[in-house]
Formats: structure tokens, C-alpha cells, sequence
């Protein structure tokens, strides 16, 4: 896949990118190959890129890629990893805002209130009182869950993957050994082995990254207890399984609570209704028009 990727930053803040994506294979020699096949009557695409599932392993991808960048400078903490999942998905209790755009966003620089910004507000100011206390206290549990799943997700790919990795630096290793050698067809066959350790990594680009992401990860997390023999996997589940017993009590206490603020609500607002009944708000004229 070829991708064409244009960043636009004027200063004015909203940095964003543009991206193109190919919907060919490139074939050997450079080609673009065709984007689907005809067999018995039915479409079949050469490639998967389209398919519904692949927008979740890329965003899954992202999220681990865009998270070791931030751990490399430094920033990443438990309260900002990145998740490709949304609150529903994740279990946190918060509603998530709406997307502005950039024609509010400008709106909203030079002062002027609208809808959108409104409705976020609203949102910003309800989570801001439903994370108090018990609502703090479990998305902060689901935090570290999260990366507790992520540090056995990154064990679990590394010795997955490794084997590739593995292949790739052998049939490497193969290539520079030949390249030493000498004689009449040395060359040829330092060039033959070249091409197999490029053939093979283009066939199994996608494992091969995987392995250097989980290794990096767990690199980053470990330092210097970094053990591939020893992975503290046995110790992160049984911290799993502590937080859950935990988060299981305090989502009991919480839903109690919910419950209790929604009676109280739905109570006030019966009471503004009847105020309303009894002292109906006055019309206001000006020039013979209501405002």
C-alpha cells in the first residue's frame, strides 16, 4: 500500500492531515495489480484493505504506535494513554463530546457561543460532577486495567511474532555471510540471498512489526528487569484479578448512587414544572414585536 499524506498547520490551531490511500497491490516490478477478481459471478477484492474489520486493527495500531511515541517524549501517564475503543467499549462512565469542526472551532476563538460548543459544555460540566468520589475512583481503576491488558497483549505478541523476527535475521544473516564470500558466483549469490530476506519481509511485514512494537513496548515498561525468559505475566493477572473484585463492589455503589441523583432530579424538575404552572413567565414587547 502506497499512502499520500499532506499536513496542514497554518497556526491557527488546527493542525490535521490528509491522507490517500492506494486500493491496488503493487506486483513485482512496481506494478499496480487490479483491485478485485470475478469468480463464479461474485466480486472478490485482491486485497482486504476495505474490510470492515481492518478499521479496528489499524486503529489498534495507531493507539499502540501513537502511545510509544508519547512514552519516547516522555508524556505518557495511566490518565492519557491513547485507546482506540470508545468509553462504552472501555466500561468508563462518561459521555464523550461531539465533534466540533472548524468552522466552530473558529466561531468559538472569536467569542461567538454556538450549539455544538454548548452541547459539549453540558457534557464537560455532567462528567466533571459523575467522576467525583466513586466515578473517580473506578475510571481510575480502569486505567490501569487497560494497561494491565496492554503489558499482557505485548507479551503475548512478542512470543507470538518472534518467530518471524527471527526468520527475517536468519535469512539477513545468510545474505552478509554470502556477501563475504568470494569466487566466481559469490555475487549472484549474495543477491539471491538479498532478495529472499527482502522477498520474506515484505510477505510477513505486518508480523515482523508487531514483534518490534511488542519488544520496544515492553522494552519502555520493563527497562531494566527486561527478561524474555521471565515476562511478570503471572503478577500483572493477579493484579487484574484484585481490580476487578474491587471494581465489581464500587460499580454496585455507584449504580446506587446514579439511581439516587436521577430520583432527585426527576423530583426537581416536577417542582420547576409546577412553579411554572403556578407563576407562568411574563411576554415581553418591544415595537409590537415579542422577544
Amino acid at each position: 500500500m502506497c499512502a499520500d499524506i499532506c499536513v496542514h498547520d497554518t497556526g491557527k490551531g488546527n493542525p490535521h492531515a490528509h491522507i490517500m490511500l492506494t486500493m491496488r497491490p503493487l506486483e513485482k516490478g512496481g506494478k499496480c495489480g487490479q483491485k478485485s477478481h470475478t469468480i463464479n459471478g461474485r466480486k472478490i477484492n485482491t486485497v482486504d484493505w476495505s474490510d470492515r474489520d481492518k478499521a479496528e486493527e489499524w486503529r489498534r495500531a495507531w493507539a499502540a504506535y501513537a502511545n510509544g511515541a508519547l512514552r519516547i517524549a516522555g508524556v505518557l501517564t495511566e490518565d492519557n494513554v491513547l485507546d482506540h475503543l470508545s468509553y462504552k467499549r472501555q466500561g468508563i462512565d462518561q459521555e464523550p463530546t461531539i465533534h466540533m469542526g472548524a468552522a466552530t472551532t473558529q466561531m468559538e476563538r472569536r467569542g461567538i457561543r454556538t450549539e455544538r460548543s454548548d452541547i459539549n459544555r453540558e457534557i464537560e460540566i455532567s462528567n466533571a460532577g459523575e467522576q467525583q468520589s466513586l466515578g473517580e475512583r473506578l475510571n481510575k481503576i480502569d486505567r490501569r486495567l487497560k494497561t494491565l491488558d496492554e503489558h499482557i497483549r505485548h507479551v503475548d505478541n512478542f512470543k507470538k511474532y518472534r518467530g518471524y523476527k527471527a526468520q527475517y535475521e536468519k535469512l539477513y544473516a545468510e545474505y552478509k555471510t554470502a556477501q563475504r564470500s568470494t569466487g566466481l558466483f559469490a555475487k549472484g549469490k549474495a543477491q539471491k540471498a538479498l532478495d529472499a530476506a527482502n522477498e520474506y519481509v515484505r510477505s510477513y511485514s505486518l508480523e515482523v512489526g508487531q514483534f518490534e512494537t511488542a519488544d520496544k513496548y515492553l522494552h519502555d515498561v520493563l527497562q531494566g528487569h527486561f527478561d524474555p525468559k521471565k515476562f511478570p505475566v503471572a503478577k500483572w493477572k493477579d493484579e487484574q484479578e484484585k481490580l476487578k473484585s474491587e471494581r465489581g463492589g464500587l460499580s454496585r455503589e455507584y449504580a446506587v448512587l446514579k439511581e439516587k441523583v436521577r430520583e432527585v432530579e426527576v423530583i426537581r424538575k416536577y417542582a420547576e414544572d409546577a412553579q411554572r404552572a403556578i407563576n407562568p413567565p411574563t411576554k415581553k414587547r418591544a415595537q409590537g414585536l415579542e422577544i
